[in-house]
């Protein structure tokens, strides 16, 4: 492994350790839900009526993670499945009025955390930190496939 590698795998375990990720009952933000869970139900807020397989895409995650994901909304009561209005070989998920109300409550203890975040780093950094970051989630997408497969 390069210098280089090894610096970027130990700046991001402990980012990953840092911001609470391994925490399977508790999202970074301090709620009481799996990471996977806030961000199926801030995605389906975002674009109603999407699909299973869109939610799969989405989320980077395999087909029968989504569909365990999925099951477990709708058990909780938080997302329903209707027929898709456009394609009727396909159903729609849309958040139930409790599911409203739980991305309600993730979007402002997310916000709370981000803002707690960029205020711990230094004002002059905070630009480059986000550019940075967003570089390598772009590299992280890119290279999905390939990690998977390994």
């Amino acid at each position: 492994m390069s210098v280089d590698a090894r610096d970027l795998e130990r700046t991001v375990t402990a980012f990953v350790r840092g911001f609470g990720l391994l925490r399977s009952d508790v999202t970074p933000c301090g709620l009481s839900l799996h990471v996977s869970e806030a961000h199926a139900l801030l995605d389906l807020n975002h674009s109603p009526d999407m699909t299973q397989q869109q939610l799969t895409e989405r989320l980077c995650l395999q087909k029968s993670t989504v569909s365990r994901l999925v099951s477990q909304l709708v058990d909780r009561g938080w997302v329903e499945r209707r027929p898709h209005p456009t394609d009727g070989r396909s159903q729609a998920l849309r958040l139930t009025a409790a599911g409203d109300e739980v991305v309600r409550r993730v979007e402002r203890a997310r916000t709370e955390r981000f803002e707690t975040l960029i205020e711990a780093l230094p004002a002059t950094d905070r630009a480059s930190v986000i550019r940075s970051v967003g570089l390598l989630a772009d590299a992280a997408h890119t290279t999905a496939a390939t990690a998977v497969q390994q």
